[in-house]
Order: structure tokens, then sequence, then C-alpha cells
């Protein structure tokens, strides 16, 4: 029985990696969003400077 203590679940693991993964794509999906309005606003601000 001691011997499984010490031994990692590969349910946790995997757990782990999927919430790691999912706040991974969230976070990209923010950023994406966040370039995408920004950039439009960036070209437009350089193209009326000149």
């Amino acid at each position: 029985m001691s011997k499984r203590v010490h031994r990692i679940p590969l349910f946790s693991i995997t757990a782990l990696l999927h919430i790691k993964s999912t706040s991974a794509l969230m976070l990209w999906r923010g950023l994406t969003q966040v370039t995408h309005t920004k950039l439009p606003l960036f070209f437009q601000t350089t193209h009326t400077d000149q």
C-alpha cells in the first residue's frame, strides 16, 4: 500500500495537463483577440500620421 502512495496516478497527470492546456488556450485566445482589435487601430494611427 505504501508503494501505491508514492506513485502519482495517471488521472491526476492527465487532468493537470488538460487544465494547463485549456488555460494556455484561453490565454492564447485572449491574446489573439487583443491583437486583432489593436492592430487595425495601430495601422489606422500610423497611416493618419503619415
